[in-house]
């Protein structure tokens, strides 16, 4: 019996927030960059495992995202096999999960605006997420093909008057939320943006395809199948903790190039489609007419605008029968792949794009898996805030641009003011 000993050589510590900078030849600040280095590559707990293994191991893989994870893993299962999911009651409690995790995260970041309105918004999609993950943290929902079961109609019955309320509390956090965010200082992103939407080109977190706008509002990619990513996306660091991801076919970006760069998440979202919800889809157009191309700032407004969307996807599917009536539950068996085959699975969360891909080997193992986190993506971005934030001598701003881009540590949660950052400089 052979064994395979996994080394976390990482910690994440809450406490170690720091902007690494160097200076110019001149003296002054010339670039910085957030320290990821705490964050490890999380791809070798799946290499090598048996690809009906995976399910279980991407329900653990983060702490602060696991629905995500547990989600885009299973998707990426479905499409290295060729699964359909067949289930409406199965697609409306991955939808609701998803949606649910979305509102209480962004409710998270949110306790500035309003305390009491946020809190009670995070009440509610904290009991929507129970009620879609089977009452775990980390969430046992989706299967291959499939979902776990419907939910109790009792207990879908007694979320429709939180949920109701919670709307109604999401609508003040929109109203308070510009006033929050004025003077955050951000400059502009002269990069791309990429978010998922549905078949009919509306924004959809839980999309099937993918869609990329340049800082002018043009279309650089169209509606692309999770099948386009592996040529699509490039990292130019491969395998490190910040791999500086870029759009393949834009070029590596540098020498004041833009190149490839993009970024994802709320601010992104917004800019790449409309809303199919009444409600936050008014509150984006409010946004776009308020900041015109590639303007800075908005993304407290943005937050709030995706909170209130999710919300009101969450409320729908409350009213729809399929999510407690069982269809179809009967979940077909994992087809095992064929050798180097592709499956490609992605979410868009309240941190923006998350992608998970795997390709099989011949003993229906995964030979290779690459995890693409949304605090990678955006890693880049990120520094381009700070670096212009230290050059223009707005180290006050720091926070508001951490916040913006919102790397998956707990950092980027804490209170305002409350964020530790400390500068560093590099050789």
């Amino acid at each position: 019996m052979s064994t395979r000993t996994l080394r976390l050589d990482a910690v994440v510590d809450a406490d170690a927030a720091q902007v690494l900078a160097r200076r110019g030849a001149d003296g002054a600040w010339a670039e910085a960059r957030f320290a990821l280095d705490s964050l490890p590559r999380i791809e070798p707990l799946l290499r090598g495992r048996p690809v009906t293994d995976v399910p279980r191991i991407v329900e653990r893989l983060c702490g602060i995202c696991p629905a995500a994870h547990h989600l885009a893993g299973v998707r990426a299962l479905e499409s290295l096999t060729g699964l359909d999911v067949s289930s409406a009651t199965a697609r409306a409690r991955r939808r609701l999960l998803h949606h649910a995790t979305v509102a209480q995260e962004h409710a998270r970041h949110l306790t500035h605006v309003s305390g009491p309105e946020a809190r009670a918004v995070h009440a509610a999609a904290t009991r929507l997420v129970a009620a879609a993950s089977g009452d775990r943290h980390f969430p046992v929902c989706a299967v291959p093909g499939g979902s776990t079961g419907p939910l109790d109609a009792a207990r879908v019955a007694g979320l429709r008057g939180p949920v109701a309320d919670a709307l109604d509390a999401a609508a003040a956090l929109l109203r308070g939320a510009a006033s929050a965010e004025q003077g955050d200082g951000l400059p502009p992103f002269a990069g791309h943006d990429l978010a998922l939407v549905d078949e009919d080109g509306r924004l959809d977190l839980l999309g099937t395809r993918l869609r990329g706008r340049d800082a002018e509002g043009r279309l650089v990619v169209a509606d692309v199948a999770p099948s386009a990513w592996p040529a699509l996306v490039s990292e130019e660091r491969p395998g490190a903790s910040a791999p500086r991801t870029f759009l393949t076919y834009l070029g590596t970006p540098g020498d004041g190039r833009v190149g490839g760069a993009y970024r994802v998440g709320p601010l992104a979202q917004l800019r790449v489609a409309a809303l199919s919800t009444p409600r936050a889809e008014r509150a984006r157009r409010a946004w776009l007419a308020a900041r015109p191309g590639a303007a800075a700032g908005g993304a407290t407004t943005a937050r709030a605008v995706v909170l209130l969307h999710a919300l009101e996807v969450a409320a729908a599917l409350l009213e729809d029968p399929a999510l407690t009536s069982a269809d179809d539950m009967t979940a077909p068996p994992v087809v095992p792949p064929a050798a180097g085959g592709t499956g490609v699975g992605w979410v868009d969360g309240a941190r923006g794009l998350l992608v998970h891909l795997y390709v099989a080997d011949a003993d229906g193992r995964l030979a290779d898996a690459r995890i693409t986190t949304p605090t990678a993506q955006n890693e880049r971005w990120l520094g381009e805030l700070l670096s212009a934030l230290l050059r223009a001598g707005v180290g006050s701003g720091l926070e508001a641009a951490v916040r913006a881009a919102d790397p998956c540590l707990p950092c980027s949660s804490a209170p305002v003011g409350g964020m530790h950052l400390t500068v560093a400089e590099e050789a």
